[in-house]
């Protein structure tokens, strides 16, 4: 619509007093000063045009009742949107917005509103002070802040979340790790290499999980502090049915082979590969060949990554004598940054849950009693449930809240957990029957 047609319709519709504009998918790319004299408009329709920005005049519209912006190229919306007291209806979605406008606070009457399809990473946390609104779209944004668990609630949730957040929290920069592979190929050498910089002169076979914090800083170019909870996984094949009990989602993964293993090694490959998919979703995934030094191979990269999109490397390394460490100890870093845990706002309220179940003594405890702890802490039950899986997806704890049977018992020291589950498949008349677990084995 050329400027001289979209001015006489600006220009009819002062005439007529009309209280309602459609100007939807009509190509505009600017509105004119003009916008800002029909005084008497209580619906506007702006949706599937080229607008970048808005001129200051269209909030001069104080009985607009209903703004369709919807599927436009807007990044900002002017602080001046808080002049539409009368508004109820506000449609930005399907828009290149990476931020709102403090202003929207003051959009007292506002009782649905929709920002799906943007750029969002970040909430403001006054959109708890909107007492009217009752719907409010944010599907298809990369939020963090509040995260997408509490998002996928809804509103009641966000509102809950923002106004404990109000109240302070700290930012946790912290993720899971997940070192996998079969027996033998070096996990754990692999992991003191990478943690320590150290080779392990005796080198145990590692038996169920070893667990243990690694803190480096961050790939940004600040001094931000991350933690990664390492899980070294014995690699025994009597292991590898409970693994699945273990591997989480929004963790990071390390899968070592090393090409000294006599056949087969492209299908136990294929193995953890499936595996990881099947338990951890699109979770990265770094493919390591350790003793590099004594024999090297190359896998089909192309294909693999074809049937696996979330491989993101594979590289050749010695934990022996540390060649190519670093890069992949660079690498993790970078994938570990930008995990979906990594830098999320915990509220005050979970942060004391969390220091309450890392302090106790207990080694598990009934949901029931965790629960009442959430309730002391002003953290309701389907909050208390999100909490968990975060804690669970951390490792900090284990929470099976899926599963029937385990769902009533949280684990307050995972390594507990994982060792008596290993003690149970190694236990003499398990391995007797090859595997078969009666009650009374318990």
């Amino acid at each position: 619509m050329t400027r001289k047609k979209l001015l006489e319709i600006i220009g009819k519709a002062k005439a007529q007093r009309t209280d309602k504009l459609d100007l939807s998918n009509h190509g505009i790319t600017e509105l004119p000063e003009e916008i800002g004299q029909l005084k008497n408009l209580s619906q506007l329709y702006l949706s599937g045009n080229h607008l970048c920005e808005l001129p200051k005049s269209l909030f001069q519209l104080r009985n607009l009742a209903m703004l369709y912006l919807n599927a436009n190229h807007l990044a900002q919306v002017p602080e001046e949107i808080g002049q539409l007291k009368k508004l109820a209806i506000l449609d930005l979605s399907q828009n290149q917005m990476s931020q709102l406008p403090r202003a929207i606070v003051q959009l007292k009457t506002l009782t649905i509103f929709y920002l799906n399809n943007n750029c969002l990473s970040k909430l403001p946390t006054e959109i708890i002070h909107l007492k009217r609104l009752k719907v409010l779209d944010v599907d298809d944004n990369p939020l963090t802040f509040p995260p997408p668990e509490i998002v996928s609630q809804g509103l009641s949730a966000i509102r809950d979340y923002l106004k404990k957040s109000d109240k302070g929290g700290q930012i946790l920069y912290e993720a899971k790790l997940m070192v996998v592979g079969q027996g033998g190929v070096g996990k754990t050498c692999l992991t003191e290499r990478l943690i320590r910089d150290k080779y392990p002169e005796k080198k145990a076979i590692t038996e169920g999980i070893r667990i243990q914090p690694w803190v480096f800083t961050a790939p940004d170019g600040t001094n931000t502090r991350i933690t990664l909870n390492v899980w070294d996984f014995g690699g025994q094949e009597i292991y590898h049915a409970t693994h699945q009990f273990f591997l989480t989602r929004h963790a990071l993964y390390v899968l070592v082979w090393d090409a000294l293993q006599e056949g087969g090694y492209d299908d136990r490959i294929y193995y953890w590969l499936n595996i990881i998919t099947a338990f951890a979703e699109d979770s990265p995934i770094l493919i390591v060949m350790n003793k590099s030094d004594q024999q090297s191979r190359d896998l089909n990269l192309a294909n693999l990554r074809q049937q696996y999109p979330q491989i993101v490397i594979s590289e050749k390394v010695s934990a022996r004598n540390g060649a190519r460490t670093d890069s992949l100890r660079a690498m993790i870093c970078r994938q570990a940054w930008d995990l979906p845990l990594m830098g999320t706002f915990w509220p005050s309220s979970w942060l004391a849950v969390r220091k309450a179940l890392e302090s106790a003594s207990r080694h598990h405890a009934p949901y029931e009693k965790y629960l009442r702890l959430c309730e002391k802490a002003g953290i309701g039950e389907r909050e208390a449930g999100t909490l968990s899986q975060y804690l669970h997806n951390l490792g900090i704890i284990m929470h099976f809240h899926n599963d029937p049977l385990l769902k009533d018992t949280i684990i307050l020291k995972p390594e507990w957990g994982t060792d008596a589950v290993y003690k149970v498949l190694d236990a003499q008349p398990v391995c007797g029957r090859k595997g078969i677990l009666h009650t009374k084995d318990l």
